[in-house]
């Protein structure tokens, strides 16, 4: 979700004309040539739940709220984002607000004078904050602060006129390395309740103008749990080269008997603490999947170990899509039972789930009611929510309204005992590849959907193409009220079905029509449309397919 002068997810953003892009590692969403003041009262944009290629650039952010998670720019559980040539300045609280995001780099942008920090990253981990030269400046207590946040890269940065230039709370295995300092009243660099040892720093420098004697650059100042105060002198082992990523590490040097064994010692741990995770994902122990993962991540940014490091990355971003994918089924049978029943115990949706994690459950259910995906509250006396089930339910079927009660007809289809001038008409839209059309058997669909009384019409390009696709489909959509999308691998290549897609999901959010996706596998369902109630195709049982689609398009 995007919010900022409206709520958008990508799908609806690139229809506003301030957006552009397919989301895709070579075709990222972009973001550009934006201005938002935030009037003092709240975020100026902010983007959730986010794990697409996105980059925001050549905008300004200016002017947010005084809420303690107010910002100019703020991400809160994103991947894959960067934020460059920014200028989010004059914020009440944060210029710009990472709140658990991966993966996300800031680099080339303007971030000065906000109310609190710079730039605060809290449980946030594996990202870039590089090459902001100049340009952090007069924050008035931190220029950047971590809370919680591991495996970070902060280099060649520019941070001045700030109390605090860089502020490390209980956040390891961090490199600062090759940043400037300026007249910052306090401390460059602090590290509070952080484990000792476990980050870097190493050719920074403080170029404030001499007034008598000064510390040297690289003495920083380490606050320990127990409130003690040590001095500790940090000098530079190693370089690190000004780039964005990990690539710049170097291999470790394999000099001596002594260095190979320790080298070989090192790495057998990591193997074993590799399998430790695997152990931990079966058992479902998510908390420490993610603790280990990390570990070992640092753990291979310190002995320079790029094999194991981008392993253990690409062991994490499969971890993600795997709990993206738990909670899409969660969302699902929440969105499904939920316009059912006024009460549910966690333990009921488990059971139509399958996702066996409680407390992954529970937050999930937390953001869906924070967000207002949907209405009701959790308790956590009795373990259970309770819907506001009348709001839950958006397409209400106004034939339920008026009767109660279903009778068995005909090979057990079931079928309200009301006459046909009573029921409410729908008009179909098909959309699918053409390509996909013989498989899908769609004039068969059609036509086994037309035998309902209460379908009035089902329309199809190849029927219907008389006219070019643009007209058909602006006519199409505006004479339908449901729009029915044969996910496939096909159609997601499918320019004219993006199209399609894109323009009947604006229209569901207008409540003009409902939206159903149609799939074999799911993964071919547009990432945007996870949550939305969908009907698998069986093609080895057609007639048991064409009732499910039936009972949704009535839902």
């Amino acid at each position: 979700m995007i919010q900022g002068g409206g709520d958008y997810t990508w799908a609806e953003a690139v229809l506003q004309g301030w957006c552009y892009g397919s989301g895709t590692l070579i075709e990222p969403y972009i973001i550009e040539y934006v201005i938002i003041h935030g009037l003092n009262s709240s975020t100026c944009i902010e983007i959730r739940n986010s794990n697409v290629y996105f980059i925001i650039s050549n905008s300004i952010f200016e002017y947010s709220g005084s809420g303690i998670f107010s910002a100019g720019i703020k991400l809160v559980n994103v991947s894959n984002g960067i934020l460059t040539n920014i200028n989010s300045s004059r914020n009440n609280n944060n210029g710009i607000l990472l709140i658990d995001c991966l993966f996300i780099t800031i680099e080339n942008s303007d971030i000065n004078y906000n109310g609190i920090a710079g730039i605060s990253l809290i449980n946030s981990h594996n990202n870039y904050i590089v090459n902001n030269t100049d340009t952090i400046n007069y924050n008035k207590i931190y220029g950047i602060k971590l809370n919680s946040s591991l495996n970070n890269l902060i280099s060649g940065n520019a941070i001045s006129h700030t109390i605090y230039g860089i502020f490390l709370y209980r956040s390891n295995h961090t490199t600062v390395s090759q940043n400037i300092f300026v007249s910052n009243k306090e401390v460059n660099i602090i590290q509070e309740e952080s484990d000792e040892g476990t980050n870097t720093f190493e050719n920074n420098e403080d170029q404030t103008p001499s007034s008598g004697f000064q510390f040297p650059m690289e003495m920083v100042i380490l606050i320990i749990s127990i409130g003690a105060v040590v001095t500790l002198g940090i000098t530079g082992a190693s370089v690190w080269k000004k780039k964005i990523s990990v690539k710049g590490m170097k291999e470790k040097d394999k000099v001596g008997v002594k260095k190979d064994k320790k080298v070989n010692k090192v790495k057998s741990k990591l193997q074993k603490q590799f399998s430790h995770v695997d152990e931990l994902i079966r058992d479902k122990q998510n908390e420490l999947v993610m603790k280990n993962i990390n570990e070992i991540m640092g753990l291979a940014k310190e002995n320079k170990f790029l094999d194991v490091f981008y392993k253990a990355e690409e062991k994490m971003q499969e971890y993600i899509n795997s709990r993206l994918e738990e909670v899409s089924k969660i969302k699902n049978t929440v969105l499904n039972i939920g316009t059912k029943y006024t009460r549910l115990q966690i333990m009921n949706i488990i059971e139509e789930s399958g996702i066996y994690d409680e407390n992954l459950i529970i937050s999930t259910i937390e953001g869906m009611i924070a967000n207002k995906e949907i209405y009701g509250k959790y308790f956590a006396s009795s373990n259970a929510i309770e819907f506001d089930q009348q709001a839950n339910i958006e397409d209400i079927d106004k034939l339920m309204e008026k009767h109660k009660e279903w009778e068995d007809k005909n090979l057990g289809k079931a079928v309200l005992s009301i006459p046909e001038e009573g029921l409410e008409k729908y008009s179909i839209f098909l959309s699918y590849s053409t390509l996909d059309s013989d498989y899908f058997e769609i004039p068969r669909i059609v036509s086994s959907l037309e035998e309902y009384p209460e379908i009035e019409k089902v329309r199809y390009w190849e029927a219907d193409s008389k006219q070019n696709i643009v007209e058909f489909m602006d006519e199409t959509l505006q004479k339908s009220n449901v729009f029915v999308l044969f996910c496939s691998e096909r159609s997601m290549k499918s320019g004219a079905v993006k199209d399609e897609w894109q323009a009947a999901f604006q229209r569901r959010k207008k409540e003009l029509l409902k939206l159903i996706p149609v799939y074999e596998q799911e993964e071919h369902i547009p990432a945007i449309m996870g949550h939305l109630l969908n009907v698998k195709f069986e093609k080895s049982d057609f007639d048991s397919f064409i009732e499910k689609l039936h009972q949704e398009i009535l839902r």
